[in-house]
């Protein structure tokens, strides 16, 4: 929500006096060593084994003497917290119980905030209601033996207010009405859906589990049907302005610190798996509200961590997902790892053998381009070797040069049989025959280049106000050709971040006619560079073809015209400028 007024001044300074800028750091680094007036603590913000990370107390200052990071109390929530600064005092706030005064609100933001506070209290007031009912309600016994059953303690069940909503049509809705909740809010709230005499229950007779943003704030509610219940198994609030499915992760706010502390997050699939794995000593684990990751929730974890393990079923769905996902927190520098579970089991089920054995199947967690090769050669058994080796080859040609791509591809060899010409177009357009010598030799640079060109030519499409070909049918280039019409058109949420660069490149342009005929020569120049790279790749393959059974004189004839067309392509990049 975007306010016009400013924070007080007043209530700057009564954020900044209760807050403890030690506290804040100890809860990423662990304790540190008082000293002097100062505590001394390893630095949050870069990998070190010597404290050089001074904090003083009273002035609320830091300086780390490794990485030359300095500044303040919101400083260091901005910077640990990726925030703005009125985002910063707003989490400061939140944390340490300071209510924030607004100075120059309009009467529309004014009425917004008192709005959110009512539901804020709102969703408050019913987590509490249903954790007291699940405590003590003699309806609520069968799930309290059901969470008994699933090894759930009563201390998770406190730290994580789960409750049990009443099988009443309007006993909460009439609880929160006398207490001054008026009928819209509470189905505004997600809490109660309209019925023909008022609102009504949403979760009757189901444990609740409070959905909760990574500040701790009830955002809405998971509930879980009950055996010979009726409805969805698991049955969520509505989508609302206030309650985004997608931008949430479950257990958040409990994980933050443990995430931080540990350089790392563990991502399942249920609430129960997340309850349970904190239960055990993992604190780091969070659940997705979904069958994947989503960019608000990889952004979130991006903040805390560099590593993410997902954990998903064995299942074809859970699979699926995990590749979802990785996908999105790879585009954003996170380095992925995926846990194999064995079928059946969630991490529930690994925990009953004990924390160890969770910890090794951390330990033994995939890589993601290992994670690929596996889904592409289990296909060898279901659609033979061809479909195996033509999912690898994707798979392989996706993924950067480097020592793990080489082991793959040796790997694959090897469970294929594959000959030396077939081992050599694993990879498209990458030559390994030894004859080929230095000249032969693809090149990588081009390659690498590729997508980085790519965002560049949608960036000169946009400044020339020219729509990508028609051929190319992506999410970028789909909002390309929207933007070229329609300025304001949004980026597709799932390619933020390359639309973010895309935006970027096209702002090197500058504004006017030059800025036009620039735009306009490099689209050209980076579409002819784009069939060079391409035909690069198939006279990369023809060659590799040279001493393989395969290789016929059309072939010959086929490598000639290439060359010929390429030389061509060239001649006009040459005449038209560099690329």
């Amino acid at each position: 929500m975007t306010l016009s007024g400013r924070i007080a001044q007043r209530s700057l300074e009564a954020v900044r006096d209760r807050a403890d800028l030690v506290e804040l750091v100890e809860a990423r680094t662990g304790p540190g060593r008082r000293s002097a007036g100062q505590v001394m603590l390893r630095c949050p913000f870069h990998e070190e084994r010597t404290p050089s990370f001074h904090v003083h107390p009273v002035e609320k200052l830091y300086t780390c003497f490794g990485c030359g990071e300095k500044g303040g109390l919101f400083d260091f929530v901005r910077r640990i917290e990726n925030l703005t600064f009125p985002e910063a005092v707003e989490w400061l706030a939140d944390r340490y119980g300071v209510e924030l005064e607004r100075e120059d609100l309009t009467p529309e933001d004014q009425a917004r905030i008192d709005r959110t506070k009512k539901v804020d209290a709102l969703l408050d007031d019913v987590a509490t209601f249903y954790e007291r009912y699940l405590e003590s309600a003699e309806e609520a016994g069968s799930a309290r033996a059901y969470l008994v059953e699933r090894g759930i303690a009563a201390a998770s069940i406190e730290r994580f207010r789960l409750g049990f909503a009443p099988d009443d049509w309007d006993r909460v809705a009439g609880a929160a009405q006398r207490k001054g909740y008026t009928a819209q809010l509470l189905i505004d709230a997600g809490v109660s859906s309209s019925g023909r005499r008022g609102p009504i229950d949403r979760f009757r007779g189901r444990i609740t589990f409070p959905l909760c943003d990574a500040r701790g704030r009830v955002r809405g509610f998971g509930a879980r049907v009950m055996a010979g219940g009726e409805g969805p198994k698991y049955l969520n609030s509505p989508e609302s302005e206030l309650f985004k499915k997608s931008r949430l992760l479950y257990g958040l706010h409990l994980a933050r610190a443990a995430i931080a502390k540990r350089h790392r997050a563990i991502v399942v699939e249920g609430y129960t798996d997340v309850i349970a794995l904190h239960a055990a000593g993992f604190e780091e684990a969070v659940a997705a509200m979904g069958t994947s990751l989503t960019e608000e929730q990889v952004r979130e974890l991006r903040r805390l961590a560099d590593l993410v393990f997902l954990c998903f079923d064995a299942d074809a769905a859970g699979q699926e997902a995990a590749l979802r996902g990785m996908a999105i927190a790879e585009r954003s520098g996170l380095r992925v790892r995926i846990v194999a579970l064995p079928a059946g089991e969630d991490p529930a089920d690994i925990l009953i053998r004990g924390g160890d054995a969770f910890e090794a199947a951390l330990a033994a967690a995939l890589p993601v381009l290992a994670f690929r090769i596996d889904r592409a050669l289990a296909l060898v058994g279901s659609d033979g070797a061809d479909a195996a080796y033509a999912a690898c080859r994707q798979a392989l040609a996706a993924t950067a040069a480097g020592p793990e791509r080489d082991a793959q591809v040796r790997r694959v060899a090897g469970v294929l049989r594959l000959s030396r010409e077939s081992e050599a177009m694993l990879v498209p357009g990458r030559l390994r025959l030894p004859r080929g010598g230095a000249r032969e030799r693809a090149r990588p640079e081009s390659r690498d280049r590729r997508p980085d060109a790519r965002l560049r030519l949608l960036a000169a499409c946009l400044v020339a106000r020219e729509a990508p070909d028609e051929a190319v049918d992506d999410a970028l280039a789909t909002w390309i050709r929207a933007r070229v019409a329609a300025p304001t058109a949004s980026p597709p949420a799932a390619c933020e971040g390359d639309a973010a660069r895309i935006l970027a490149y096209a702002a090197e342009y500058g504004e006017g006619d030059d800025a036009l005929r620039a735009a306009r020569a490099a689209a050209e120049n980076l579409r002819v560079a784009t069939g060079i790279w391409e035909l690069d790749d198939a006279i990369a393959s023809l060659k590799a073809m040279l001493e393989s059974t395969e290789y016929t004189r059309d072939s010959q004839i086929e490598l000639s015209r290439l060359k010929r067309e390429r030389a061509v392509l060239k001649d006009r990049l040459a005449r038209g400028g560099a690329a």
